[in-house]
């Protein structure tokens, strides 16, 4: 750096001397004074910081060639005065920097410094640590010298620890920061409360006060290794808190490199595994039970891969089969046991439970060793592994061999003599339940309305005289609606029999479905004196189908009065039509009572009503009308019910009703 003094000095001596002698001294002080330039400048590259003089009392500064390779000014374009040098310095931090010299300045200090952001010739800013010495005469500032350095890269550093460090507080997993050789200078409150060592009793130590006679040194040694390299690394490892307790950390250890690629820190993220490494130890011990169990238990067990190969064979099982462990191990179950005529049925069975579905109770033939036959039953489960992914079979087994052949005998005698009887009865049981419930019901569905008819009829009678004309009509409407309900009942009666002797014939032709369906809402609504509303969605690339209108029609009837008739207390029911490539799909959907789950089976059998529906006025052959409809149309219906929450009848008819 050229300060301007060796010319101030050159003219001083020259004032001071004026012969030769002066002249060699002057010479010898010039030299030195060279010799000091030069080794200043060559400091001042060295240490790479932007050094400067600023003349206080006129405000002049002169830098080094630091401002230039720092900063990116060059020699014409420098910030040569107080004033400028402020006006780069951010606007967040000027006043700050300011009042600090300014206090320096009045408490008549040697030394200020301070951090800054200050601009570059490009216009961006470097955070920058800048600290002076400050000459005085008296009181009074006359020059400050200093020097700034470009602290930049540290802050973002610092900043991101810092971000790193709030996170890390946050969590309870362990968090380690250590300098370059492993020298602790951060434990984030997790590893305090796990280890019971306080933040001043860890600070300038090593992990390994962690460490103990039972860690894993194998595991010691790849960390070792690892790190040596300058790689990640992650290992479990039992470790010791500061009362001597053990716990297992699975510990995640990553290198921080600088700008340069220089290691600074490690960085190490550890999680608590002491639970799962004992669940761990509890299920081998687990395991290894079950392994002698199986191996010696008095029942064949034996396990198949995916692909059908043995790799489970226990001594059970080799003394029923005769063959040995090391004769039947990666050998096909199927291919080496199963008689040829059972071996497409087993491996059926055996691919369900390859795709999840248990077995329980097959009854297996097999062949042992000398070509005999035994009979064992079978029960499978599928093993999976942590996607859920069956990857064997396990089986456990029953020889039953004699309890068969004694059965086969057995119910070749009592087939012959129970099989007319079975059938006798069952039609009988058939019979005498229909005839009890048709009594039942019919004795009920027809005497409440003709008790109403005669009572209307009678009451019409003896007051005929007395009553307005509208009385008299309301008492025909009611004699007309119970006239009209046994019409109804005896209809579909009739239906019954004629679907019980064949008699009914489909008769398909080209309609419009959505005007079908428009059809039923009216009629239901009109029925029910708009006691209910009727929500359609009819959803069909194609509305045009070939089917039997009447059985359609007798079909939806019944389902949507079912769902109005059991919606007490709600204004609406719901039917949505849609269709595929393959059907057509009818949703008949209510909010009322529901069907409890042990009615649901029985309730398309004629004259079978749900126990929960005694308050409803109702047959039991609306459903089983319906259910007899749909086989002829070759459909099928499915109902899903929770009580209390309403019911869902679903009726599908193939594609081929499409025209």
């Amino acid at each position: 750096m050229n300060l301007n003094y060796k010319k101030k000095i050159q003219d001083i001596m020259k004032g001071l001397f004026s012969n030769s002698r002066k002249d060699i001294m002057i010479n010898s002080l010039n030299r030195k004074l060279e010799e000091g330039n030069k080794k200043f400048e060559i400091l001042s590259r060295a240490i790479n910081d932007a050094i400067w003089d600023w003349n206080v009392l006129d405000g002049a500064i002169e830098w080094n060639h630091g401002l230039y390779s720092i900063y990116g000014y060059n020699e014409k374009i420098i910030p040569h005065t107080f004033d400028v040098w402020v006006n780069n310095i951010h606007p967040e931090d000027k006043d700050e920097v300011v009042n600090q010299i300014k206090e320096t300045f009045a408490k008549v200090k040697a030394n200020w410094n301070s951090i800054y952001r200050y601009k570059c010739f490009n216009g961006n800013y470097k955070f920058t640590y800048d600290r002076g010495y400050v000459v005085y005469e008296g009181d009074q500032p006359v020059r400050m010298i200093g020097a700034m350095q470009d602290i930049d890269e540290r802050m973002i550093s610092l900043r991101e620890i810092e971000k790193l460090s709030l996170v890390a507080s946050k969590t309870d997993n362990l968090v380690i920061i250590t300098d370059e050789h492993e020298k602790i200078e951060w434990v984030n409150q997790g590893f305090i409360k796990r280890t019971g060592y306080l933040l001043h009793e860890i600070i300038g130590t090593t992990p390994r006060i962690l460490q103990g006679v039972e860690t894993d040194r194998a595991a010691l040694n790849r960390i070792r290794e690892s790190i040596e390299k300058g790689q990640s690394v992650t290992e479990e490892l039992l470790n010791y808190g500061k009362d001597g307790s053990k716990f297992w950390l699975k510990i995640n250890i990553n290198p921080v490199f600088d700008a340069a690629h220089k290691l600074v820190k490690y960085v190490a993220v550890e999680t608590d595994v002491t639970l799962q490494k004992e669940y761990e130890k509890k299920i081998t011990s687990i395991a290894l039970d079950l392994t002698n169990l199986i191996a010696t238990v008095n029942a064949p067990v034996f396990g198949l891969d995916r692909n059908g190969y043995v790799n489970d064979w226990n001594n059970r099982a080799a003394e029923l089969t005769g063959f040995h462990k090391s004769e039947i191990f990666r050998k096909k179950f199927i291919d080496e046991l199963v008689p040829k005529t059972h071996r497409l049925a087993v491996q059926e069975k055996v691919n369900e439970v390859y795709d999840g579905k248990p077995l329980s109770n097959l009854e297996v033939p097999l062949l042992t060793k000398e070509q005999k036959q035994i009979v064992i039953l079978l029960n499978a489960t599928p093993r999976k592994n942590a996607m859920e992914e069956t990857e064997s079979v396990f089986f456990v087994g029953q020889d039953i061999t004699e309890f068969t052949q004694y059965r086969e005998s057995l119910e070749e005698i009592v087939k012959e003599r129970t099989e007319e009887l079975q059938t006798a009865l069952k039609k009988e049981k058939e019979l005498v339940t229909l005839k009890s419930r048709f009594a039942s019901i019919v004795s009920h569905e027809f005497r409440t309305p003709l008790s109403t008819i005669s009572i209307s009829a009678n009451y019409i009678k003896r007051y005929r005289k007395r009553l307005e004309q509208e009385a008299i009509d309301k008492k025909l409407d009611i004699i007309e609606s119970q006239v009209n309900h046994m019409t109804h009942l005896l209809e579909d009666l009739l239906t019954i029999g004629k679907n019980e002797s064949g008699k009914i014939q489909v008769s398909k032709n080209k309609m419009d479905l959505r005007h079908l369906v428009n059809s039923i809402k009216e009629d239901v609504e009109n029925q029910f004196k708009n006691t209910h509303k009727v929500q359609c969605k009819v959803d069909l690339l194609q509305p045009e189908i070939c089917s039997d209108g009447d059985l359609l029609q007798n079909i939806f009837i019944n389902l949507l009065s079912n769902a109005i008739k059991f919606s007490p207390g709600k204004n609406e029911v719901f039917l949505n039509v849609h269709g595929d490539s393959s059907s057509i799909t009818f949703d008949i959907r209510d909010e009322g009572m529901g069907i409890p789950m042990e009615d649901q089976e029985r309730i398309f059998l004629p004259f079978d009503r749900g126990t929960n529906a005694a308050a409803i006025a109702g047959t039991g052959l609306g459903l089983s009308i319906v259910r007899k409809a749909i086989d002829l149309l070759d459909g099928s219906i499915t109902v899903k019910s929770d009580p209390g929450e309403g019911s869902v009848f679903s009726v599908t008819i193939p594609a081929q009703t499409y025209a």
